[in-house]
């Protein structure tokens, strides 16, 4: 390698770094410590323990109750802006910068697509009921009810993938349902605990979750790149 391609590549190494570097001042403003706490915390009054690993991209929140355990499980690859659909299920960089734009002027675009399964804790042969629901802080939308006999459930968007491709029948579109039949399905699901303020919550995390994986990742890729 010459002397003047070495010069160019140390060249190109800094200026990557820089931006990252630049981009990541805008994104540690906050103390990531001060917000999660509080959520975990307001998630607990409900009963409901959250876990999520630092790098994952899952986070799983589980209630057990004498007659029902709950699960809610989302991806931060299933954050959606506000024309999104289950079809476009994973965000674009230029998404995620442009969301967080937006959350920075105060008004959040954030949906999250959730699953919640449900099991019976004394009828274990009534396998899981699992919805798919779309999130945002102040409203929920109710997208399909599955039933499945062996108790299992899938990410909101392995399941939709999965529903598209499948010969079994799973139910149909809820937003296509009578809305007397939505409105007690999710009478339903707040009676289990997953009501407007565990949503909210829940949303919440989502938001913080994927800003501190997004500070992660540059924070790692500068690391790399740096001279």
């Amino acid at each position: 390698m010459t002397l003047i391609s070495i010069v160019f590549y140390l060249t190109v190494d800094a200026d990557i770094t820089h931006a990252m570097d630049e981009e990541l001042s805008y994104q540690s403003v906050e103390d990531f410590a001060g917000i999660e706490v509080p959520i975990r915390e307001s998630l607990s009054k409900h009963q409901f323990e959250l876990q999520d690993k630092e790098g994952a991209e899952e986070v799983l929140l589980t209630k057990q109750t004498d007659k029902e355990e709950i699960k809610v499980v989302f991806s931060v690859s299933s954050i959606l802006d506000e024309s999104a659909d289950l079809d476009d299920v994973i965000t674009t960089a230029d998404d995620d910068k442009k969301t967080d734009e937006t959350n920075t002027n105060g008004a959040s675009a954030l949906s999250l697509a959730l699953r919640v399964a449900i099991t019976k804790v004394s009828k274990k042969d009534k396998g899981t009921m699992a919805f798919d629901l779309i999130a945002k802080e102040d409203e929920v939308s109710l997208i399909n009810i599955e039933y499945n006999q062996d108790r299992s459930f899938l990410l909101p968007e392995s399941a939709y993938q999965s529903r598209r491709g499948s010969r079994r029948y799973l139910g149909p579109n809820c937003l296509a349902l009578d809305v007397s039949l939505q409105q007690s399905f999710q009478s339903y699901l707040s009676n289990t605990g997953i009501n407007q303020d565990v949503i909210k919550l829940i949303v919440d995390y989502a938001q913080y979750k994927r800003r501190k994986e997004y500070a992660a990742w540059l924070k790692n890729l500068g690391n790399f790149t740096d001279n």
